[in-house]
């Protein structure tokens, strides 16, 4: 944990404004999805486990941007960067929210693989040696695109890609974009930088020469694992990093003791959270604030997002719950829908071909197969027989079906909302339901049979097949 003297004297500065054109895409670039979250997600995260008070600074598409952040991140500051004129410009813009803390951190919102222990590493280090300026670099093989580190005795300085020569270019020591600055010392710095360079930008590594030259106490502290600062400037990186994000996160459950058949296959949400004793079946995705309960099994291509899954439950092959509550012990699949804030009680369950809409499914209630159940509700130890469909829509308002305890569905019903059937009650098959079923009552609303004798064989004769086209055989 970060020192209490310390922990209220620094603030994280997020650089979320940049464009992102190599991303050639119309979204935002710290918007970009990793897995199923946007970039910016990730580095916010680990600034909230690191206990820091964070602000972003936004630019482009930042109403979007700022919408993401008081959704996911509320009470994160954001500062507005109308022109994106470099990350120089960038933590300039902001000072009057910096300048009130004793230390500003400033890191690049694209490095979605930081680890919250390397955020404390650097402050520890920054706070024990006193510096005015601590920061990260890392040592990488192919270092394009990035800026190098440049030591020559006690200087140091950094230097951007398009202004290196061919020599410094071949450095593999570079800059992660992350920086911790004490700030009394960092606005004296930005006032001395200037835009003299082949991008016509105010560079903040031109901060890191000045207090240098200014105060000595400036430190490069090399990473020993390069890939937690890797960038994002491309669709490619993208999917790399979505990648190791998605390694990552199955480790960590595998470690907890989750069982997973194919972890290649296995797709999870950063946000989800799964018990141990689970069982996930190859080409799962738990998406978004999702919680699957201990000793569950998840079929192959299910998918569950935003829902809550009880303890020992069964989801077979095939089933999509979006929005959802499942409790303990319940049984759907293979190949059923459920979705819209419905719920699924204990015992209760949902069959194949079965949608299940905006309704509540009581205790050991089945729903077995071939039905669609929309903004209903349904009691305990009740069967719903195949083909039952609640018609829920009359062309302008959506309404609901209630069904009560103990009772039977015959399959083929049809249940005309808004309508009541009351605890015990039956229905016979092949029937269209249009008012109130009391207690204890078996309705039956069906046509009456008509039998027409002697049908088939005058069609023969006159000259139709057995499909009724004439002349087929």
């Amino acid at each position: 944990m970060i020192l209490l003297e310390v922990k209220k004297e620094i603030l994280a500065l997020v650089l979320g404004g940049g464009r992102g054109t190599r991303m050639k895409s119309r979204t935002a670039k710290v918007l970009q999805p990793v897995i199923d979250v946007p970039m910016l997600f990730y580095p916010l995260e680990e600034l909230k486990r690191s206990e820091l008070t964070a602000a972003v600074v936004v630019g482009h598409q930042e109403e979007t941007v700022r919408s993401y952040i008081e959704k996911d991140f509320p009470g994160t500051i954001t500062v507005t960067q109308e022109q994106q004129l470099g990350t120089g410009h960038a933590v300039s813009v902001a000072r009057e929210t910096w300048q009130e803390y004793e230390h500003v951190l400033v890191m690049p919102g694209d490095i979605p693989l930081l680890k919250e222990d390397t955020i404390r590493s650097l402050v520890k280090e920054h706070i024990k040696k006193k510096n005015v300026c601590t920061f990260l670099t890392f040592k990488t093989e192919d270092p394009t695109g990035y800026g190098r580190i440049l030591r020559d005795g006690p200087f140091l300085r950094i230097v951007e890609e398009s202004d290196a020569s061919d020599s410094e270019k071949l450095v593999t020591e570079v800059n992660s974009g992350a920086y911790l600055f004490r700030t009394d010392a960092l606005l004296k710095a930005l006032s001395k930088i200037d835009n003299t360079n082949s991008q016509n930008e105010f560079y903040l590594t031109d901060t890191v020469s000045a207090l240098h030259r200014d105060y000595g106490k400036v430190s490069a502290r090399l990473c020993d694992d390069p890939e937690q600062l890797q960038g994002v400037n491309s669709s490619s990186q993208l999917a790399e990093i979505s990648g190791k994000v998605r390694k990552r996160i199955i480790e960590k459950m595998l470690d907890k003791g989750v069982k997973i058949a194919d972890p290649e296959t296995v797709h999870v949400s950063p946000k989800a959270e799964v018990e141990e004793d689970v069982y996930i079946e190859p080409f799962v995705q738990i998406m978004g604030s999702s919680y699957i309960g201990r000793g569950t099994t998840i079929g192959s291509f299910s998918q569950i997002k935003n829902t809550s899954v009880g303890a020992d439950s069964n989801i077979l092959n095939h089933a999509i719950v979006h929005d959802s509550f499942l409790k303990e012990n319940v049984t759907i699949g293979p190949f059923c829908y459920i979705r819209n804030s419905s719920t699924i009680e204990k015992e209760a369950y949902i069959g194949k071909f079965v949608e299940v809409k905006k309704s509540n499914v009581g205790k050991n209630s089945k729903v077995p197969h071939l039905s669609y159940i929309g903004d209903a509700e349904i009691g305990e130890d009740t069967n719903i027989g195949a083909g039952t469909i609640t018609c829920n829509y009359d062309g302008q308002n959506k309404n609901r079906t209630k069904i009560g305890n103990n009772c039977f569905i015959g399959s083929d019903t049809m249940l005309v909302a808004p309508v009541n059937l009351e605890d015990r009650s039956f229905t016979a098959a092949g029937s269209v339901i249009t008012s109130d079923v009391p207690e204890d009552a078996m309705a039956v609303a069906r046509a009456k049979q008509r039998n027409i004798e002697g049908w088939t064989t005058r069609m023969l004769k006159k000259g139709k097949g057995k499909n009724g086209k004439k002349g087929a055989n």
